[in-house]
């Protein structure tokens, strides 16, 4: 139901919608027709794949039958039910907002044994009125303690402990109270619990919410807020899920930015921790704007500015992880030309963000300004004890890309030295990190030379100092690595069940470029076991991804794989459009093994085509394959 989503649940639907447009699923989005365009823009679903059901309104029997439903089944004058009915053009809401009015004018009577029609002559004038002036009327007639009461209950937003609502009043609320509001039907008390040992309430309508909030003076608002986010600062019990958020709503509008963008921070630190990266992605982008705002009227500059470099870090980091690629650079390089100073702040900052700037080249496939920058994160990383660690991550990923780019017996000797330089040096989470990657790089080159022991035990080491150091992405290379040894060793059932148990590792901690590059292997591997089409319903999900993630440095190989797919099943139209486009980012990336692989499978394409006369341009072959 999307008539009242929040933006991040346009997220949360536009994240399902992206991830899963390969699968048999069918999203139904129950929204007002004039809220549509702005729903699927902000899906960003293409209009061709929605399908649009307008619903009738409700005849005057279906009114009817929901406004007997609303009063327990009482007997209605079919007068009633007609002027509901036309003052709600038969949309259930406004049928809602009807009764509400009815209720407030006193045409129904709660007593009892139920309601009760007490009298017919006030239904012109009750629905003469909008809901707000019937909200605010009917709270308005009530005590003002009880008034009080449901204008901090609605300031909070949410569910709020009584112990809050009696710190946001500066007094003690009493039982009465509290039954009264309940018996009335303003507040409904939760029984499960958020804060231990607290009773809990929320306003039974969020409507209601909205207009106590937007009746409120600003000043008021502001004191109420700041009140809630001392009390939540002092709470000493276990914090429940989305407790920083909801500090950073309450110091936000109670005007303190500062405070607001640290435990925005704060948020998206806990969300990684807990995988939910597309939380920690969207905490991290609130965090940013709310931490300029604080920077430009900030007494604190220094703090002000720590904020917003931590904040634009984490944004740059997760936007890296998740495929975010282009605002993650930009947020890399705001944070290099705002660390330019010296100390060990400004170091591991500046390490930080050149290893962003290193990961989003790597995936362009730009070999040569991805090792610099990797150079220039080690180089940065070593000036500080605090930066060791990084600058060890950055010559991991550096010898990484060396041995990528076909340049392994460099990245192998740069590998060997990085293990010995950093043999002394304090075991942090960091460290092994980076350490863990220089094993992956001499793995491989052992595998690649037959040598399948020996790159067990550096992946096996891999995924050890991974472990200890936290790193579930390290983990999880290190698998891949593992899975890749075994398909070189001629192992295949070996090599599927490993990347497939990566490809599982991969999705749980929302890592999409490794369960696309485990996909692919996978691919691989039922290719080699004469399955075209199971390997294709693995290809086709890890191309849409590297897709999103512009990840050009691994597409060519999953297009070329897709190409020998469509071949293997007769689809010659497919296999020549996915070769040729395999080739021509192969020859992009200098990747010359590669463009001759997607030759050869483009050649065979159109060989088979002019066979059964069909239009081709056969491509220019190599000398030396057989034409």
């Amino acid at each position: 139901d999307l008539q009242w989503a929040r933006p991040q649940t346009l997220e949360l639907l536009a994240h399902i919608v992206r991830s899963c447009d390969t699968l048999p699923l069918l999203v139904v989005m129950l929204l007002r027709p004039e809220r549509a365009t702005e729903v699927l823009d902000a899906l960003e679903l293409p209009r061709a794949r929605a399908t649009t059901l307008e619903m009738a309104p409700f005849d005057a029997a279906s009114s009817g039958q929901m406004l007997a439903a609303l009063s327990q089944g009482i007997d209605l004058p079919p007068a009633l039910v007609g002027r509901v009915h036309e003052f709600a053009g038969g949309l259930p809401g406004r049928i809602e907002e009807a009764f509400d009015a009815l209720v407030d004018e006193g045409v129904f009577r709660l007593a009892e044994e139920g309601w009760q029609l007490a009298a017919t002559s006030g239904v012109d004038a009750a629905l003469d009125r909008s809901l707000s002036e019937v909200v605010l009327q009917r709270i308005g007639r009530l005590p003002p303690a009880e008034r009080s009461l449901l204008l901090a209950l609605a300031t909070t937003g949410q569910v709020a402990p009584l112990d809050l609502l009696s710190a946001m009043l500066e007094r003690d609320i009493t039982p009465a109270e509290l039954d009264r509001v309940c018996q009335a039907g303003h507040v409904l008390e939760l029984q499960a619990r958020h804060f231990k040992g607290q009773r809990e309430f929320v306003l039974r309508q969020r409507q209601v919410a909205e207009i106590l909030v937007d009746s409120l003076p600003a000043s008021q608002r502001r004191e109420l807020h700041k009140r809630a986010a001392r009390w939540l600062m002092a709470w000493t019990g276990p914090r429940p899920p989305g407790f920083g958020a909801m500090l950073a709503h309450h110091f936000l509008v109670a005007g303190d930015d500062q405070k607001a963008a640290e435990f925005l921070v704060r948020v998206a630190q806990d969300s990684m921790r807990a995988f939910a990266t597309r939380d920690a992605w969207d905490a991290f982008c609130a965090a940013v704007e709310v931490a300029k705002e604080a920077s430009r009227g900030a007494t604190d500059t220094d703090a002000a500015r720590a904020t917003l470099v931590e904040a634009l870090l984490g944004q740059a980091e997760v936007g890296a992880h998740i495929g975010e690629v282009q605002p993650a650079l930009e947020a890399a390089e705001t944070v290099e030309r705002m660390v330019r100073g010296e100390g060990p702040a400004a170091a591991v900052a500046r390490a930080r963000a050149l290893l962003v700037q290193g990961e989003v080249q790597t995936r362009a496939g730009q070999w040569d300004p991805a090792i610099d920058a990797y150079g220039r994160a080690a180089a940065a990383g070593a000036d500080e004890a605090r930066g060791i660690g990084l600058a060890a991550v950055a010559t991991g990923r550096k010898a990484m890309v060396l041995f990528r780019s076909g340049r392994r017996e460099e990245a192998a000797a740069f590998a060997r030295a990085g293990l010995d330089h950093y043999a002394d040096a304090v075991p942090t989470s960091d460290l092994q990190r980076g350490l863990g990657r220089l094993h992956v790089v001499l793995g491989h080159m052992a595998s690649i030379g037959g040598r399948f022991d020996v790159a067990r035990a550096h992946f096996e080491a891999a995924r050890d100092r991974s472990e200890r150091a936290g790193d579930r992405v390290g983990v999880n290379v290190a698998l891949l690595s593992l899975g890749n040894a075994a398909y070189r060793s001629g192992d295949l059932d070996s090599a599927e069940q490993t990347y497939r148990r990566a490809a599982e590792a991969c999705d749980a901690i929302d890592y999409p470029q490794g369960l696309a590059v485990a996909r692919t292997n996978l691919g691989n591997v039922l290719l080699d076991k004469r399955e075209p089409a199971a390997a294709l319903a693995e290809l086709l999900p890890a191309e849409a991804v590297m897709r999103r993630s512009a990840s050009l440095d691994t597409l060519p190989e999953t297009l070329r794989l897709i190409a020998t797919c469509h071949l293997e099943t007769n689809n010659l139209v497919g296999a020549q459009a996915t070769a040729r486009e395999a080739l021509e980012l192969a020859r992009q990336l200098g990747n010359e093994a590669l463009a001759e692989a997607a030759t050869e499978v483009l050649a065979e394409a159109e060989i088979r085509a002019a066979e059964k006369g069909q239009n081709t341009t056969l491509v220019e072959l190599p000398e030396h394959l057989d034409r």
